[in-house]
């Protein structure tokens, strides 16, 4: 389920703008950003969002970090963002998940550290980005913006990444339902 603009589709090659970073330029495409997620999550429990980077241009990325612009940490705690291999953790790309996955899966849930995440040109990469986070009080939260610092062709440069994922937040005790720990994928046995 996306949903992409012809105003978001247009902009997601070629866009360049000068900002205190340096040049924002869109590298990774914004169709794999604007997933539309709403609803409703516990309050107090990890919550997981993964990001697939779409490598639009011709040249390899690597990406630098990554950090949250939105919300901000006094909404959320004990944020993360860590690169998992996608096919070892045979989740695919998945829009919400809840529980402190390396614990609940290790074998799986593998992090690399995000600098070491590249993306081919005209590529996905074969890494998942994974925001992870505990909202401990309700709250409403229209979208969440991440901020990617990247190489390419020898210079850096920066886009923002949108995830339109829209929640409140409310406690477990309210709607016992929503509290949903992640299950680990069965792993193939040769």
């Amino acid at each position: 389920m996306v949903a992409v603009s012809a105003t978001t589709a247009a902009l997601a090659v070629g866009c360049t703008v000068i900002g205190p970073d340096g040049p924002e330029k869109i590298v990774f495409a914004t169709s794999r950003t604007t997933i539309q997620v709403s609803g409703a999550s516990p309050t107090k429990t990890t919550l997981d969002f993964s990001n697939l980077l779409n490598n639009v241009t011709g040249t390899r990325v690597r990406v630098l970090s990554i950090r949250l612009v939105f919300p901000s940490a006094r909404v959320i705690h004990a944020m993360t963002i860590k690169a998992y291999s996608f096919r070892r953790s045979g989740a695919g790309v998945f829009e919400g998940a809840q529980g402190d996955l390396e614990k609940i899966c290790p074998q799986q849930f593998v992090p690399i550290p995000v600098n070491d995440v590249i993306v081919a040109p005209h590529s996905y990469s074969r890494w998942n980005i994974v925001l992870s986070f505990v909202v401990p009080h309700p709250v409403h939260i229209p979208y969440i913006q991440m901020k990617v610092r990247y190489e390419a062709d020898s210079h850096q440069g920066w886009q923002p990444l949108y995830l339109n994922v829209r929640f409140a937040a409310i406690p477990a005790s309210k709607d016992p339902a929503l509290v949903q720990p992640y299950h680990c994928v069965p792993t193939r046995r040769s």
